[in-house]
């Protein structure tokens, strides 16, 4: 008999799956349309109807080789972070769920986070003076949410990890 669990499982594998289709395409069209930015500032044109990233390109070419690097970066991060979470749920087993690859695949999530946290506080520091209405849809840190994040997975991870202790010292003793 297949439990709740069960299709909360499936559901959150596809959901996974798309969300890490649709970033890696996000990701790769930004990055198509920074690269074209940088051969030509019209390039940009293409993609983003207001000229705020044109204005930035024409005028600031260090800044905003600066503020695509941080950006691809940040969004990269987020394709990995889908990435290892699609594959750690396509491998989950409700009948041991608790193993060192889950536990250790929590970990780098909250390492990933981290490193989001950190890609958006240095965008936020470093860029802070040009146009906000664009800079706050790309680095949002006031409120540290990643940096949160990535501390609760790091718990949920070693909460894990000690779940594998218990039921590989459970398996021992049977």
């Amino acid at each position: 008999m297949k439990t709740r669990t069960y299709y909360i499982l499936n559901i959150l594998k596809i959901a996974a799956l798309l969300s890490f289709a649709l970033i890696s395409l996000y990701t790769f069209l930004f990055s198509v349309l920074f690269i074209g930015g940088l051969i030509d500032s019209n390039f940009i044109n293409i993609g983003y109807s207001e000229n705020l990233l044109v204005d930035i390109r024409t005028h600031y070419i260090w800044e905003y080789l600066k503020m695509g690097i941080l950006i691809i970066s940040q969004y990269a991060l987020y394709t990995y972070i889908w990435y290892i979470t699609s594959n750690v749920l396509r491998s989950v087993n409700l009948s041991q769920p608790f193993t060192l690859k889950v536990a250790k695949t929590m970990e780098k999530i909250s390492i990933t986070l981290l490193f989001i946290w950190i890609i958006s506080y240095t965008g936020d520091k470093v860029i802070l003076h040009y146009k906000e209405e664009f800079l706050k849809f790309f680095f949002s840190t006031t409120e540290f949410k990643y940096l949160f994040s990535a501390g609760i997975m790091y718990i949920f991870s070693q909460i894990f990890k000690r779940g594998v202790e218990i039921q590989t010292e459970n398996d021992l003793t049977v």
